[in-house]
Parts: C-alpha cells; sequence; structure tokens
C-alpha cells in the first residue's frame, strides 16, 4: 500500500446531548482531526515539511503509548494499518536488540530537537524485570538510510573545519548586505553568540529583508529593492560557501568521531511503500578514510572505512547568507 485515501465521510461517535448540541464527552473533534493527520504518511507535495514530521512522529507515539481513541482503529482502515505496522516495527526492533518483551510493555517519548540527534526514545520493560532504553529516528518515504535526503545535521559547522567560516562570511560578505540594505553592520562578538540560531536578533533586519524578497515566503512583498536583497544573498551565500571549501579543509577525524557517537546504537525507522523498514548502522560506516573538497557543489565529499560516500553539504539553514550555518550529511 503506497498511501492512504481520504474517508469519504467524517467519523462521528454520535454522542448528544440534545438533537443539535454535541456532548462534552463527544470524540468526533479529535477523531476526525485524527483522520486527517494521518494523511501526514502520504506522499504530498508538503509531505516534507516540519508540520508533516511533526504529525507523523505524534502518530508513531500515540500508537505505542496506546493513546489512539479503539473507536478510532474500528472505523479507519488508515489508523488500524498503521498499528499494525507500528507493532510489527517495533517487534523487529526488540528481536534484533536481543530484548525478550511483549511489545505492550513497551513505551515511547519524543526526543526530537536540539540536544538530542534521534527522534524517539523507547523504554523496555522486559520479562525478567529490567529495563531497557532504544533510540529511534523516524525517516519519511526512504527504505534505506541512503534514500533519505539527510540523515544528520551538526550545527556550528566551522569546528569540523580549518578555519571559522562564520568569521569569513562576517569579515568579507556581511558588510555587503549590511550596506545594501542600509543597516548598521552588527559587532562580530555578538554575531558570533547569535549566528547559530534560527532568528538572531543581531541581524533581524536582514532577515525581514530577506524573505520580504522571497516570492516562496509568507512574507513577500513584491518590493524590487527586497527581491534584489534575496537574490544578491543567495548569490554571497553561494560564492563565499565555495571560496571558503576551496581554501579549508575538513577535520575528517572529529568529524567522524561526532557522527560515530550521534548514530551509535540508533535504530532507523524508515516509511515507505505501506510499511516500516528497520535499519541499523555499521560503525566503520562513519570511519572517513578520505576527502574531496568539491567548492562548486558547496561540499565536501568523503569516503568511509566500508566504501560508502557521504556528501557534507555547508548551508545556510533560515536564509542563504543570514542565518544557521551548518552541515547537511547524505
Amino acid at each position: 500500500m503506497s498511501s492512504f485515501t481520504v474517508s469519504p465521510d467524517p467519523i462521528c461517535c454520535n454522542a448528544c446531548l440534545n438533537d443539535d448540541e454535541p456532548s462534552v464527552n463527544c470524540k468526533c473533534i479529535e477523531i476526525n482531526s485524527l483522520c486527517r493527520d494521518i494523511e501526514s504518511f502520504s506522499l504530498t507535495e508538503k509531505s516534507q515539511n516540519d508540520d508533516m514530521n511533526k504529525k507523523r512522529e505524534a502518530i508513531v507515539e500515540m500508537v505505542i503509548n496506546d493513546q489512539v481513541p479503539a473507536e478510532l482503529y474500528d472505523q479507519s482502515s488508515q489508523w488500524s494499518s498503521m498499528r499494525s505496522w507500528v507493532n510489527a516495527y517495533i517487534e523487529k526492533v526488540l528481536a534484533h536488540a536481543g530484548i525478550d518483551a511483549p511489545t505492550n510493555q513497551v513505551t515511547c517519548a519524543t526526543k526530537a530537537g536540539r540536544g538530542h540527534n534521534f527522534d524517539f526514545s523507547l523504554r523496555v520493560l522486559d520479562y525478567h524485570a529490567a529495563w531497557h532504553e532504544v533510540k529511534v529516528e523516524l525517516k519519511f518515504n526512504a527504505a534505506a538510510i541512503s534514500d533519505a535526503p539527510q540523515f544528520v545535521s551538526p550545527m556550528k559547522p566551522s569546528q569540523y573545519m580549518s578555519g571559522s567560516y562564520e568569521e569569513f562570511y562576517f569579515d568579507t560578505y556581511l558588510p555587503q548586505l549590511a550596506s545594501m540594505a542600509n543597516v548598521q553592520l552588527p559587532a562580530k562578538e555578538m554575531y558570533m553568540k547569535q549566528i547559530h540560531g534560527n532568528k538572531p536578533a543581531c541581524v533581524k533586519a536582514l532577515q525581514d529583508k530577506y524573505y520580504a524578497g522571497c516570492k516562496s515566503s509568507s512574507k513577500f512583498t513584491g518590493n524590487s529593492e527586497d527581491v534584489a536583497f534575496y537574490a544578491r544573498s543567495n548569490e554571497l551565500s553561494k560564492e563565499s560557501i565555495s571560496v571558503f571549501i576551496a581554501n579549508n579543509e575538513l577535520n575528517a577525524t572529529k568529524l567522524g568521531e561526532y557522527l560515530k557517537h550521534t548514530q551509535h546504537g540508533k535504530y532507523y525507522m524508515m516509511f515507505k511503500d505501506g510499511e516500516f523498514h528497520m535499519e541499523t548502522v555499521d560503525m566503520d560506516e562513519y570511519e572517513i578514510v578520505s576527502v574531496e573538497n568539491e567548492p562548486s557543489k558547496s561540499r565536501f565529499m568523503v569516503t568511509t572505512k566500508t566504501g560508502r560516500q557521504l556528501k557534507v553539504l555547508l548551508r545556510w539553514k533560515n536564509g542563504n547568507g543570514i542565518a544557521y550555518p551548518a552541515f547537511q550529511i547524505s
């Protein structure tokens, strides 16, 4: 089964105080909201955005923690299938990890976000009354890790390179944007402290102008100066990354240590074609043996001990040349 189909009619629990007023115990709103949310597992234009990712994570957590209304499983084939797929995946993980426990003794807590390199923490109580913790990462529209657009995105990328890209950009390129936007250049010390966030206060005026010139942004103004600023930001971002990679080296040892640390003991929960696929990784896949600089493609191409090639892309996560430089590794 490759995708879900929308239920033709809303589900109603028919609990009413009278003919026209829903009961306080009516679950119709909750159930129909969940019926819509399950569509996040369908492949659509919006299926890869953050909102859809959060809905998928919430669904998996609800199923594992037995928080889904029972009538939803009875009336929705989509939710019934989801329960079967999630339970089958959990059974595979337990078997692979050598944990002798029933699936109803597994609880799930979402751990996605900064400070964590995985989406879920599974707590398992086995038949011998011993507790186990399993780290799980959810990936959508991929049957293998190699199919995913990225599997990790290290922050503060300069710690893995021979020079500081942030300082280089501040000294060489940011003054051009500040001048173009007619705003004061922030203090360098403040910039270095704040630039690794989504919305650094020190470049707020530049970020606002950037999105005002971005046609795909809800803040788009259509103003010619804003559009020109957006285009120039993208040009300087691409140029600066290319020049920096051409003149700096990747610290393969340090990056490899980071990858092994973040991926150790992790189980991947890959969803594609109507089922969850389980995958773990060989730590030798993160033992970097060679690096090739590819400045024209804004990246380093690394080869690992197993022969696997990883693309280490240097990019900005919230506005090119504006905020949040990071690596994207795939």
